[in-house]
């Protein structure tokens, strides 16, 4: 989900825009204000504490890539890491896999957080 959400401090107010993997729009005030509270709770000199006003939501159908494997067998780059390369069927961005817990680490190119869910 792509959403604003509203912040201030004692001088002014601004939005900040987040990208999260949330399940319902009820999950951007937790989230919000959890992290206005571990901002608030990790002030340094000099730094004001914020208070979370509201949210916008930007985009509810943000979509997770659907990984497809292009290889056959792992392969084995020139270090000696063994991986497994993916595209997703729906935007066609590559990544590669280094672990078996399923995270797909996308190449360089679309490393950007316009990629991180398809469009």
């Amino acid at each position: 989900m792509k959403f604003k959400i509203k912040v201030k401090n004692s001088r002014t107010s601004w939005e900040e825009e987040y990208v999260e993997n949330l399940a319902s729009e009820d999950e951007i005030d937790i989230f919000a204000s959890g992290l206005i509270a571990n901002y608030n709770a990790t002030l340094r000199p000099g730094e004001e504490p914020r208070e979370y006003l509201d949210y916008k939501v930007i985009d509810k159908d943000l979509k997770n890539h659907n990984w497809e494997k292009q290889n056959y067998f792992t392969k084995i780059d020139r270090n000696g890491c063994q991986y497994d390369e993916y595209k997703c069927t729906r935007c066609g961005i590559t990544g590669k896999r280094f672990t078996l817990d399923g995270n797909i680490v996308p190449n360089k190119q679309f490393k950007a957080k316009k990629y991180k869910y398809c469009t």
